[in-house]
């Protein structure tokens, strides 16, 4: 499964988020965390499609990605394939959010 997400920074300063703190949760109540992923920061007012950020394996889920005002992430999770399928997605601790996939 393969999400992009746009993140603002509501505080002053450098937000630093490790890749532990976005994952999903599948129906079965298993957690998933990215196994792939990017990250570009931007200015506020800035739109890039999530697609365009290069991914690569993440080796280290404890990695921080950093943003001073938004912050584009493209994150790919293995995922339990049924059909269809319902995830909850979550960055840090925002709520959840939920995912459907065909």
């Amino acid at each position: 499964m393969e999400i992009g997400v746009k993140v603002k920074n509501l505080q002053t300063g450098t937000v630093s988020i490790p890749w532990s703190s976005m994952y999903v949760v599948e129906e079965s109540g298993k957690k998933k965390y990215p196994t792939w992923g990017g990250a570009k920061p931007v200015e506020s007012g800035i739109d890039i499609n999530p697609a365009s950020i290069t991914f690569y394996p993440i080796e280290n889920d404890g990695e921080k990605v950093s943003f001073d005002e938004v912050g584009f992430l493209r994150l790919i999770y293995v995922v339990t394939r049924n059909s269809p399928t319902i995830v909850l997605f979550r960055f840090d601790d925002s709520p959840f959010i939920e995912v459907s996939l065909p």
